[in-house]
C-alpha cells in the first residue's frame, strides 16, 4: 500500500559525483522489497523517482548523482534535512530471480542504486552473487563502501585509473565473461550499458529501466516503456530483457 512517509537525513557521504544518503523515517513502512522505488520529495523543489538502495528498521538509503536542481539539493543535503517519500512504487525485482543460484549484478554510476538491497536479499536466499560496478574515477569508486557496509563484496571498474579501482576502462565484456557462467544477470545503469549487457547475456538478463515518472500509480501513462507495453511505475522498474528487447536494441 502506497503511503506518504516523513524522513530526516541521518547521514550522508559523498564519493566524487555520487552521494549516499541514509534517512530515518517516522512511523512504520510496509510493503517495501528490493527493486521498488519511491517519489522522493524535497521541500521547496519537486518529488522525483528514486530507487531504494536499502531499507531496514532503522532507516532508508538512496544513492544520487546531481543532474538537476532537486538532485543537487539531495547531493548537498546535511543531517537534519527533512524529506518526504511516497511508496512503495513498482514491483519487487526478486520476483524475476526465483530459483537463481548464481547471479551477476552489474551497476553503472548512480544506476547501481537498487543493487545493494537486492544483492543482500539474494545472498540471504543462498545464491552466489557477484557485483560489478562501473564508475567515472577513483573518487566515485568509494561508492563500493555502500555495498561493503552491508557485507557485499564488489569489483569496481573505473574510466580513469586511481586507487580503489579493480580495473581501468569500462569495456569489461571479456572480463565479465571470464568470471564464469551465471543463471541470471541483472543490469542497472545507462542505456548504452544495458544494450551491451543484452548483447552479452541475451534473455538471461534482467534490466532496471529509467523513464520519466509523473503520477507514479499507472494512471497517466507517461512512463510506458514502449508503445502498448508495460508501465515502469507499476510493472517495473525491473523487467525481463526479452520483454523490453526493442528498447534495449535501440538504446544509445
Amino acid at each position: 500500500m502506497r503511503r506518504y512517509t516523513s524522513l530526516e537525513v541521518a547521514a550522508i557521504e559523498r564519493y566524487g559525483g555520487l552521494a549516499w544518503i541514509r534517512a530515518r523515517y517516522d512511523g512504520a513502512v510496509e510493503g517495501y522489497c528490493p527493486g521498488v522505488f519511491v517519489m522522493l520529495w524535497v521541500p521547496g523543489f519537486e518529488a522525483i523517482p528514486m530507487s531504494v538502495s536499502w531499507l531496514d528498521e532503522y532507516g532508508v538509503e538512496f544513492v544520487v548523482r546531481p543532474v538537476g536542481p532537486t538532485t543537487r539539493q539531495l547531493y548537498d543535503a546535511k543531517p537534519g534535512m527533512r524529506l518526504g517519500m511516497v511508496g512503495p512504487l513498482g514491483s519487487c525485482a526478486t520476483r524475476l530471480l526465483r530459483g537463481a543460484r548464481r547471479v551477476l549484478l552489474i551497476g553503472g554510476g548512480s544506476g547501481a542504486a537498487p543493487l545493494p538491497w537486492l544483492a543482500s536479499e539474494l545472498l540471504s536466499r543462498g545464491a552466489d552473487v557477484t557485483v560489478i560496478l562501473g564508475v567515472r574515477d577513483s573518487r566515485e569508486a568509494g561508492i563500493r563502501r555502500v555495498f561493503e557496509m552491508h557485507g557485499i563484496r564488489v569489483f569496481v571498474a573505473c574510466e580513469e585509473a586511481g586507487g580503489g579501482c579493480d580495473r581501468v576502462g569500462l569495456a569489461v565484456g571479456d572480463w565479465v565473461l571470464s568470471l564464469g557462467s551465471f543463471d541470471r544477470v541483472v543490469a542497472a545503469g545507462p542505456p548504452g550499458m544495458l544494450r551491451e549487457a543484452y548483447r552479452l547475456f541475451g534473455d538471461r538478463l534482467v534490466v532496471f529501466l529509467e523513464k520519466k515518472v509523473v503520477c507514479g500509480v499507472g494512471f497517466c501513462g507517461a512512463c510506458r516503456v514502449k508503445p502498448g507495453g508495460p508501465l515502469l511505475c507499476r510493472d517495473g522498474p525491473a523487467f525481463e530483457a526479452r520483454e523490453v528487447r526493442e528498447v534495449l536494441e535501440a538504446a544509445t
